[in-house]
């Protein structure tokens, strides 16, 4: 199978929030970028940036599905990535040990359009 994205680790939420600056920089779109964590982040952190925020054991409508499945709160908040059983490990002691845990998919790197770029709507047939 082929891996969806990368999986960083961090004991500090101001690490992730200069990792989450740096990866703007090099153009991925913070708003495709995945953060588990077993507690709200700091309201600094939200209001600073625009990730996907996902409560490492799965939110309330997580947890009650949990109950009548065979998968608990954690499997179902990370379901959506179709992670490989080392993933699923090392994604689970993170969340025991109390850290945050970057998702960052290979294709979310933001499409920007330049100055020079001509944009042509092809959907009118006259047009062309």
């Amino acid at each position: 199978m082929e891996q969806k994205g990368i999986f960083e680790v961090f004991d500090d939420i101001g690490n992730v929030s200069k990792r989450v600056q740096q990866l703007g920089h090099e153009g991925i779109d913070e708003r495709r970028i995945i953060l588990f964590s077993k507690h709200s982040p700091p309201t600094e952190f939200t209001r600073e940036h625009d990730v996907d925020i996902r409560m490492g054991e799965g939110n309330l409508w997580q947890k009650f599905e949990s109950l009548f499945t065979d998968k608990d709160g954690e499997e179902r908040a990370t379901e959506d990535l179709q992670l490989n059983q080392h993933e699923e490990e090392a994604f689970s002691k993170a969340m025991d040990a109390d850290q945050y845990v970057l998702y960052i998919p290979h294709d979310s790197k933001a499409r920007v359009q330049s100055e020079d770029e001509e944009v042509v709507d092809l959907s009118n047939k006259g047009d062309y």
